[in-house]
């Protein structure tokens, strides 16, 4: 018995004595495991599991090891990279194109010239140049920068900034919204005027005649004759706000058309967009470097570049100057749209957007600058054709004076007074006798051509007021109405 026991006894130390050693074994498995894991883990999550780990009874196995190596390599990717859902430009001309055409808009084209005309001329230009560089250029490139990183458009650039501000983004989503329809209807109506353009003479061009009479509609020789297409045959407006109808039918074709070519032209998004970038950018400067060309060679035009280039310089020392020329720099950039952290959010994130900033703005300057001299030239060529029908208005006053008898016959105005107005006018005036000129003056309109350049203008005010608040849009339609 008591050899049995003993027997018992040994086989039960046995266990006992080979428990250490499997612990020890399974010590060792467990510390082997948890230094390859710590080799797979970063150091500072290393740092915070050697706090707390303590053994574990479980032992990583060989797929285990396999999927954390798969989660490394996935982190390890480098960050610049691109994903892969969202299309990009089919090259850096489109993108460009696509920059430029939404910063080049009415405001660049028509509120600068009227901006340069009543700020100081050449003074408003050296302020809206330095302005340009020390405004517009770093939040372009903010812009740029935003979207063409995040690849994100305006509302998820927002969000990544902060939850919170994520409102900024939809705000300035229901922004472009809303200037969208309007320069939709813009459009439309720009749309119309190029088809009614293809007449000769255009329908604006002469009053219209009552119907079974040679005599001119009434209405329309109270004012001009472009005015009354415009109030009376495009607008078809009501004498009051209150009288309705039914919606125009021409105009609500034009409108649809406007639509169609939009969808038509953002259906694949950038593929599509891009091509149709050529037309829509491309020749809006093709027209607009002609119309220059042409304008420079009107009559007048020298006088109006000549007020351009004349530089006031109370102007550098007036806040509300300042003021307004940095107020033209959001609008005629569209600074604050988002539109610009879009478009770069379609561009490759190894773009160098410093240089697209600085050539975005460049050319919106550059656009400016040609607008305005077109539109100074013109003035000036209209001014000087105002003052030659002062010159001719005046020349008839005085032929009725002379055949009624009321000055001597001496101060009869020669015939080649009707060839060349401004040249002669003056000449006829100095070779009258000083006592005759006299009389002649006190009978006489004063013919300036400085006023007739502020009255030219100051009909483009109106037009110029209405763009305070808005930017976007082609503008190659509209200004070739204004012609």
């Amino acid at each position: 018995m008591t050899t049995v026991s003993g027997n018992r006894e040994a086989q039960d130390e046995k266990p006992q004595m080979s428990r250490p050693s499997d612990s020890e074994s399974l010590i060792a498995t467990t510390s082997t495991s948890q230094f390859l894991k710590s080799e797979l883990l970063p150091t500072e999550e290393l740092i915070g599991r050697r706090k707390y780990d303590v053994p574990s009874s479980d032992i990583w196995s060989d797929e285990d090891n396999e999927e954390a190596l798969a989660t490394i390599e996935k982190d390890d990717k480098p960050k610049d990279e691109a994903p892969t859902d969202r299309p990009f430009w089919a090259n850096k001309t489109e993108y460009l194109l696509a920059q430029v055409g939404f910063s080049v808009g009415l405001s660049t084209i028509w509120r600068f010239p009227y901006l340069c005309f009543h700020n100081g001329g050449g003074s408003f230009l050296i302020i809206y140049i330095l302005m340009l560089f020390l405004v517009g250029v770093p939040l372009l490139f903010l812009e740029m920068a935003a979207g063409q990183r995040m690849r994100q458009g305006s509302v998820g650039v927002w969000k990544v900034v902060s939850p919170w501000i994520g409102g900024v983004g939809y705000t300035s989503f229901m922004v472009c919204i809303i200037v969208g329809l309007y320069y939709s209807v813009l459009m439309a109506w720009s749309l119309f005027y190029l088809a009614q353009s293809f007449q000769s003479p255009p329908p604006w061009a002469w009053c219209p005649l009552l119907k079974n009479s040679s005599d001119f509609d009434p209405e329309c020789a109270r004012t001009t004759s472009t005015t009354y297409f415009w109030y009376r045959k495009v607008l078809k407006a009501t004498d009051e706000i209150e009288i309705g109808g039914l919606p125009v039918m021409h105009l609500s074709v034009s409108l649809f058309v406007t639509w169609l070519i939009i969808c038509i032209s953002m259906i694949k998004g950038p593929k599509s967009i891009g091509k149709m970038l050529y037309v829509s950018v491309l020749l809006p400067y093709i027209i607009l470097f002609c119309l220059v060309i042409r304008s420079l060679m009107l009559k007048g035009a020298h006088f109006g570049l000549k007020s351009l280039l004349a530089a006031k310089v109370s102007a550098l020392y007036s806040v509300e100057v300042w003021r307004r020329t940095g107020n033209q720099i959001f609008l005629s950039m569209g600074l604050g749209f988002g539109s610009f952290t879009t478009i770069s959010s379609y561009i490759p994130r190894s773009n160098n957007c410093v240089i697209d900033a600085f050539a975005v703005a460049l050319l919106n300057l550059a656009s400016s600058l040609t607008a305005t001299v077109f539109v100074f030239a013109l003035m000036g060529h209209l001014a000087a054709e105002n003052n030659d029908k002062c010159y001719l208005k005046n020349a008839e006053t005085v032929m009725n004076l002379v055949a009624t008898g009321v000055i001597p016959p001496e101060a009869q105005p020669p015939e080649s007074l009707y060839h060349d107005p401004s040249s002669i006018y003056s000449r006829w005036l100095d070779n009258l006798p000083e006592q005759v000129r006299n009389m002649v003056l006190l009978h006489l309109s004063d013919c300036n051509l400085s006023e007739k350049l502020e009255e030219v203008e100051s009909r483009k005010a109106i037009l110029s007021s209405i763009l305070d608040n808005q930017d976007r849009g082609s503008w190659y339609p509209f200004v070739m109405r204004q012609l």
